[in-house]
C-alpha cells in the first residue's frame, strides 16, 4: 500500500453529496474504513467505504475493487 496524503476525515451526521448523511463507523481495515450511511431522498441504508488520499494514483485501492467488482459481475 502507498503513502496517504491525509486520513479519512468524515464525521457522523456528515451529508456526502447530498445524497447521503453518516450514522455511524462500522469498521476499518488497512484500506479505509467503512460508514452506515442512511439516504436523504426516500428510505434506505447503505456500507460507504472511504480510503485516504494516495499521493499517487496507482495506490488507490477502491478504484480496483470497483473494478474487480465490475469484472465478476460479467460472469454471472
Amino acid at each position: 500500500m502507498g503513502t496517504p496524503i491525509a486520513p479519512v476525515k468524515v464525521n457522523m451526521g456528515d451529508k456526502i453529496k447530498d445524497q447521503f448523511v453518516v450514522k455511524k463507523k462500522l469498521g476499518e481495515g488497512a484500506c479505509g474504513q467503512v460508514f452506515l450511511v442512511e439516504l436523504l431522498q426516500g428510505k434506505g441504508r447503505a456500507a460507504m467505504k472511504v480510503e485516504p488520499l494516495m499521493k499517487n494514483k496507482e495506490d488507490e485501492i477502491l478504484k480496483m475493487e470497483v473494478y474487480v467488482l465490475k469484472k465478476l459481475q460479467k460472469l454471472v
